[in-house]
């Protein structure tokens, strides 16, 4: 019996009917989703001025390193959201067999699973050159490898992330012990993680994550409380409700992440907010975002993200 044969007795009629249907409902979704974004960008802002990125030289190196942040967590937001087996709304079926074949119905023959029954174990790798997510040109690198735990009636997946990346955006490894709250939300709790972009040195993370998302994560909402290791410091992190819709956005929309950096003998907070009006930052399509840093707050440009092309 090969790993595809271990867990056909187990899938159900219904199973098979909530799998199916995934890709359908993502396109339908990306194609409604992309019309009205072009539809009311372009009546909104047909003659609205963007503020101008600024220059500040402690602004601009705050961004970018808080930025490198923000987009390993965006990826580890899509690789946690890979759990959500059910559209919103409805109690999830968190068993194995339900999650290969969901992996399977969405990157065909090009990631491999293999699944353990006996350790309650299945492993997803993408190809060497990476998998296009559904309906999309943004490829996922590494692999994800999900333990199945059971305690009290409560089921809990350990989630172990091995080089996992999306086109041009750092990689994370390490684990994560995740269990749902609902039908669309998962908490995880962060154990040896870490975000590495290039030669940098990792930035380790620590305390726990809750991301609401849907189906293979058309919309990911993520609110963080914990730490961040960077260069030997401890920093406290959060985030509130911040929201990165994956359909023809490039950028998060809105909520916060913030970062707690010693200041002198003080401390100070160096905040991302993002704002989605058509006639200001419009941040999901811009990557514009306000920065505030010793309690002054400006406008800064984010780093280019990979973008489901449509």
């Amino acid at each position: 019996m090969n790993h595809h044969d271990l867990y056909d007795h187990a899938r159900t009629d219904s199973d098979h009917r909530a799998v199916s249907t995934v890709r359908r409902q993502f396109a339908h979704r990306a194609r409604a989703h992309a019309a009205g974004v072009a539809t009311i960008a372009a009546l909104a802002c047909a003659a609205c001025a963007r503020p101008a990125p600024t220059t500040d030289p402690a602004y601009v190196a705050a961004a970018a390193q808080l930025d490198k942040l923000l987009l390993g967590l965006e990826v580890t937001g899509v690789g946690i959201g890979f759990m959500a087996g059910r559209e919103p709304g409805s109690v999830p079926s968190v068993t194995l067999p339900i999650l290969e074949t969901g992996f399977r119905q969405a990157f065909g023959g090009c990631a491999t699973t293999s699944s353990n029954a006996t350790t309650g174990e299945l492993s997803l790798d993408f190809a060497a050159g990476g998998c296009a997510l559904p309906e999309a040109s943004t490829r996922v690198f590494g692999g994800i490898t999900v333990r199945s735990m059971e305690a009290m009636g409560t089921t809990t997946l350990g989630v172990a992330f091995r080089n996992f990346a999306i086109t041009d955006a750092p990689t994370v490894n390490g684990s994560i012990m995740v269990r749902f709250v609902d039908g669309s939300t998962l908490e995880g709790t962060f154990g040896d993680f870490s975000i590495t972009q290039g030669a940098s040195t990792p930035v380790r993370i620590g305390g726990s994550m809750r991301v609401t998302a849907s189906r293979f994560n058309t919309i990911v909402t993520m609110n963080i409380d914990g730490t961040a290791m960077i260069d030997g410091q401890s920093l406290s992190l959060r985030s509130q409700n911040l929201s990165r819709h994956l359909l023809a956005d490039c950028f998060p929309e809105s909520g916060s992440i913030t970062i707690r950096v010693p200041s002198g003998a003080a401390t100070t907070d160096a905040t991302f907010e993002f704002e989605d009006a058509e006639t200001s930052l419009d941040s999901d399509d811009t990557g514009l975002a306000y920065l505030t840093l010793n309690a002054q707050r400006k406008v800064v440009q984010l780093r280019s993200r990979a973008c489901l092309a449509l």
